[in-house]
């Protein structure tokens, strides 16, 4: 019986583990997002007045 506990226990600290792993991997692709963004929106302001400066779709 104690076995099986300390299984769970393991079990549980593995979930854990993978949620928290999950959390930076979304946090880490967000932070990536907004700093592509604000290379586009840089590189549109030095464009003003492009044609190649327009990066809406």
């Amino acid at each position: 019986m104690e076995g099986e506990e300390g299984g769970e226990g393991r079990k549980e600290r593995k979930e854990r583990k993978e949620r928290k792993e999950r959390k930076e991997r979304k946090e880490r692709k967000e932070e990536r997002i907004v700093s592509l963004f604000k290379v586009m929106m840089r590189k549109e302001e030095l464009n003003v007045g492009s044609e190649r400066g327009d990066f809406r779709c």
